[in-house]
């Protein structure tokens, strides 16, 4: 196994009143986004700062974090193979999800299935 040292740069911060948490980018002008994703993929960007540092009507209590993350990738993975195991991953994943929206699981059984989906039941 080899592995990759990187830094998740993320920002958390109240639009509007409401929590919120993404991935942050410091723009080449000075001024910071954050990326923002829904459960479909979607992407939304939000300025959070401007050059100056002072942030625009409606964000507030803006939180920069810097978190180191680890990567580990096999030394001679099997793209086709890894691809089809992530595509059944987020299959079953989107299954679990649907039928909360859906009202064939509540929360908690929601929640417990996906633990043990995604973290084996540790």
């Amino acid at each position: 196994m080899m592995t990759e040292d990187r830094m998740l740069r993320l920002c958390r911060f109240d639009r509007d009143g409401e929590p919120d948490i993404g991935e942050y980018e410091l723009k080449p002008d000075g001024s910071g986004v954050c990326r923002l994703y829904d459960m479909n993929g979607v992407e939304e960007t939000i300025t959070v700062h401007d050059k100056n540092g002072l942030m625009p009507p409606g964000i507030g209590d803006l939180q920069l974090l810097h978190t180191p993350v680890i990567v580990n990738r096999p030394d001679d993975p099997d793209p086709g193979e890894s691809v089809d195991d992530m595509a059944e991953s987020c299959a079953e994943t989107d299954l679990i999800v649907d039928e909360y929206e859906t009202g064939v699981l509540d929360a908690d059984e929601a929640g417990e299935r996906l633990w043990e989906h995604l973290f084996g039941g540790e």
